[in-house]
């Protein structure tokens, strides 16, 4: 009997130090459960959304009014994006938050006070010492709903979410290709797809942003000069074959088949998959010689605030 109780512990023990992988698996190892042994093509297909799913959104600047400049220089710029509709080839609603950096009120105060002090001081006098900006760490969140998973053929990308509700109006597609937009570009190698960077969304991002503004237009210029020399600005073409992309899924490495394509504006890498054609990274990156010459250092700064990858899946299905 003695003999059989420490037979009973030993396989306990051996059971717990495995973690129990004989009764079922652990959070961490779901995603290399679920897509361990698939190629890239397979783990593309797998990669669906059911509502509850995230993804993480990594980029340098959101364009909410709230948001100082100096946010264009934090490392923060991450949002979690829930969905909570998904229709393949139809719609999808999604919500969104992020924590950021925001000038409090007295740092806001202070700066103001400063600068007035500084337009009354007189000539001889000593100039005061500017007192250093501080900021303080909140909560911002929003809604989208009504992205067209269907027919658009226009991105609405995260520079353009503001806080609190707002609707894609069932025009935008989003952070995703369209149905229709996604079949023309996998069948003919090319499609119309607008950025939207010259839309009244874009200019409520860059409300208050003056140099971004003016980075902006000259942007415009440039693009109505490409337009004048017969350049389809929105045709966007894939730019190579089909290639393996890795991302992250449940903090676990998988990879996945992707497409890339670009515009005269930047640009994509989108999942190949026309079931969720999510554009996984967009880069801004004009195809003019001239924008360079005309906007200098601030392209860095468009491809900061209009720019971003998709850094983390965290699929609850799995």
């Amino acid at each position: 009997m003695k003999g059989y109780r420490l037979i009973t512990l030993f396989v306990g023990l051996v059971l717990l130090g495995s973690g129990c992988q004989w009764f079922g698996s652990t959070p961490d190892s779901s995603a290399r459960n679920a897509f361990s042994g698939l190629s890239p093509v397979e783990a593309a297909e797998k990669l669906q959304f059911l509502p509850g799913d995230s993804f993480d959104i990594a980029q340098q600047a959101y364009g909410l009014e709230t948001l100082v400049p100096n946010f264009l220089k934090s490392d923060k710029g991450v949002r979690k994006v829930t969905v909570t509709r998904f229709a393949p080839m139809n719609g999808a609603n999604v919500d969104w938050e992020t924590t950021l950096d925001v000038e409090t009120d007295a740092s806001k105060s202070a700066q103001d006070a400063y600068m007035k002090a500084l337009d009354e001081l007189s000539q001889d006098a000593e100039i005061p010492v500017r007192p250093e900006p501080e900021y303080e760490t909140r909560s911002v969140s929003g809604t989208l709903a009504y992205v067209n998973l269907k027919t658009s053929h226009k991105g609405f990308f995260p520079a353009y979410w503001r806080e609190g509700k707002q609707s894609a109006s069932d025009e935008f597609s989003g952070v995703w290709l369209s149905d229709d937009a996604f079949q023309e570009l996998s069948r003919t190698g090319q499609t119309a797809f607008s950025f939207n960077v010259f839309q009244n969304t874009s200019a409520e991002a860059l409300r208050g942003l003056n140099a971004l503004q003016d980075a902006v237009a000259a942007l415009k210029q440039e693009s109505q000069t490409a337009k004048k020399e017969h350049t389809d600005i929105d045709l966007l073409k894939t730019t190579e074959e089909a290639f393996d992309y890795e991302l992250t899924i449940d903090g676990q490495p998988v990879t996945v088949e992707a497409i890339k394509a670009r515009n005269w504006f930047g640009e994509m890498t989108v999942l190949k998959n026309r079931q969720n054609p999510i554009i996984l990274e967009v880069s801004i990156n004009p195809l003019a010689a001239g924008v360079n010459e005309a906007i200098g250092d601030k392209v860095g700064s468009l491809q900061g605030l209009f720019g971003y990858k998709i850094t983390d899946f965290n699929l609850k299905q799995y």
